[in-house]
């Protein structure tokens, strides 16, 4: 066997002048992941704009709400981008919706122009089979909740209630009023506590007492844009309009600072925090940025094409995949939207 020798091999690579440049430049690799860590698994451009999306699990599926497309709700499959399902026009138009836990069930709100009504229906993703609708209510809804025991479903409305709906007898269970105008909901994993934020506060309920047990509000008051809860429901984090983010302590009733993202934090951004709660993105313009929750920085950066305004956010179910969703915000003739999903699994950590 010959062995090669290994002095001028690395000299081929690197000059012995030049050594010193090149560990520098693979430092600079090694600190600067958002230059070299980036998998694209998935684009594709659809016409319409874009209102809610949701990606289930494993992230084998996606779904896309299109306001201004032949099929306003539309499921593709990640890897190939195959249409999976297409639900018809005369559906309505979509705000929120997310996927069941095995991927099999599309959960949405809906507002049907017949009959000026606002719905909450699920489907069978495979067949298209409709298998429950809510409704008797007319108020936007703008978030929805599914609890880990998959018994129960949080719907945020513009009256500032939430409601939760039991998905057995297809009735409200409860009625959550707090006038701080909802537009996140999460619930913890054992499915007991239900959290809501809105306008500068956030609150927490105990389902299985039936009582609030928790508020707060952030100084000064900025509207609550998502949260997430974190350890097992005893924290939530939250992140607020001005880019800062917070870590509320539900036991102790008590909230801190965790950091700031920047000076420039648009209100229109977009954002979403992985399901453990290590990861946040947010979206502004046409730029995605994936930020460290423990630390502040800045991890990864996704782009879409110039011109383009990110509208929404998703993380899948096991936190590996992203999936964003951008308008062209110049068309003339036709408005038209890409979808992008990236592989995010490096970055995440089990810290929940």
């Amino acid at each position: 066997m010959t062995v090669m020798d290994p002095e001028p091999y690395t000299q081929r690579l690197c000059p012995w002048p030049l050594v010193p440049i090149c560990a520098a430049g693979l430092a600079l690799l090694i600190r600067q992941p958002l230059l070299y860590a980036q998998t694209k698994v998935h684009e594709q451009n659809a016409e319409g704009m874009v209102e809610a999306c949701a990606i289930d699990t494993e992230g084998k599926q996606y779904a896309v709400a299109l306001v201004g497309a032949g099929a306003p709700l539309q499921v593709f499959a990640t890897k190939t981008g195959k249409l999976v399902r297409a639900f018809p026009r005369d559906l309505g138009q979509t705000r929120a919706m997310l996927f069941s836990s095995n991927g099999r069930l599309l959960i949405h709100s809906v507002w049907t122009e017949a009959d000026d009504d606002i719905r909450i229906r699920g489907y069978q993703v495979s067949t298209g089979k409709k298998v429950f609708d809510l409704k008797g209510y007319r108020e936007l809804i703008k978030a929805l909740a599914l609890s880990p025991d998959e018994k129960r479903l949080a719907a945020a409305y513009s009256d500032s209630s939430v409601r939760l709906w039991d998905l057995a007898s297809g009735k409200v269970a409860a009625l959550l009023n707090e006038d701080i105008d909802p537009v996140a909901l999460s619930f913890s994993l054992n499915s007991r506590y239900l959290a809501a934020a809105g306008d500068g506060e956030m609150v927490v309920w105990d389902l299985a007492a039936e009582k609030k047990v928790a508020s707060f509000r952030n100084k000064p008051a900025t509207p609550l844009l998502n949260l997430i809860f974190i350890n097992e429901g005893k924290g939530i984090q939250a992140i607020d309009m001005a880019g800062r983010l917070f870590c509320y302590d539900v036991e102790k009733n008590s909230s801190r600072l965790l950091f700031q993202l920047g000076e420039q934090f648009p209100p229109r951004t977009a954002t979403a925090f992985s399901p453990d709660g290590s990861l946040l993105a947010t979206g502004t313009n046409e730029v995605v940025v994936l930020w460290d929750t423990k630390t502040g920085k800045e991890l990864s950066q996704f782009k879409h094409p110039r011109f383009y305004e990110v509208r929404c956010l998703r993380f899948s179910g096991d936190g590996h995949y992203l999936l964003s969703g951008a308008t062209d915000t110049v068309g003339v003739r036709r408005t038209t939207t890409q979808l992008q999903v990236w592989d995010v699994s490096r970055f995440v950590r089990n810290r929940r």
